[in-house]
């Protein structure tokens, strides 16, 4: 309240969810941490995806890395 930043417990779930998804913990893995019993409420309702060039880039990167 000092800060004059408001939210929601609530929040900070979806937040940790976004930020699992973006440190590359599997959605299986997340859904699991999470307490989902779908892995799709894991990625259409708690996982914010912002930027799909970013997503694009990383999953190229990790192919290749893969690959070589």
């Amino acid at each position: 309240k000092r800060s004059g930043v408001e939210f929601t417990l609530h929040q900070l779930r979806h937040t940790c969810c976004t930020i699992y998804y973006y440190a590359g913990i599997s959605v299986k893995e997340a859904q699991c941490y999470m307490g989902h019993s779908s892995v799709r409420i894991t990625l259409d309702i708690y996982t914010s995806i912002e930027n799909s060039d970013r997503i694009k880039n990383n999953s190229i990167s990790k192919m290749d890395e893969f690959l070589a």
